[in-house]
């Protein structure tokens, strides 16, 4: 026991479990904001978010484009804290980006300024 801890508790913590939500082994935790968002064109270009806030890599993006019903869903290719770019169809208005987890946690939206 450390603290009045049992040694297992100080393990959850390591291992990214969230044993103070009582929502054991479940992935409550978001992936980390696109970073350095870029839009060249017909490209977007950014820096690769980390999953579960910045530790791995998330398992899709979710790209909003204005005047579109649906949202594009494609898989990361990239690491984390590596470039990442996509292309995108032609005459694509402003963007949302998102990371999706594979618990389907979102990261925080971040809108391209063209």
């Amino acid at each position: 026991m450390t603290a009045g801890r049992p040694d297992v508790t100080i393990a959850y913590i390591e291992a990214g479990i969230n044993w103070h939500c009582a929502r054991y082994g479940t992935d409550t935790r978001p992936p980390s904001a696109v970073r350095r968002l870029k839009r060249p064109g017909r490209r977007l270009s950014f820096t690769a978010p980390g999953d579960d806030w910045r530790a791995g890599s998330p398992k899709r993006y979710r790209i909003k484009i204005r005047g579109r019903r649906r949202a594009l869903l494609l898989p990361v290719k990239a690491e984390a804290g590596r470039r990442e770019t996509v292309r995108l169809p032609r005459r694509s208005g402003r963007v949302v980006i998102q990371a999706v987890d594979e618990a389907g946690n979102r990261g925080r939206p971040v809108r391209s300024k063209c």
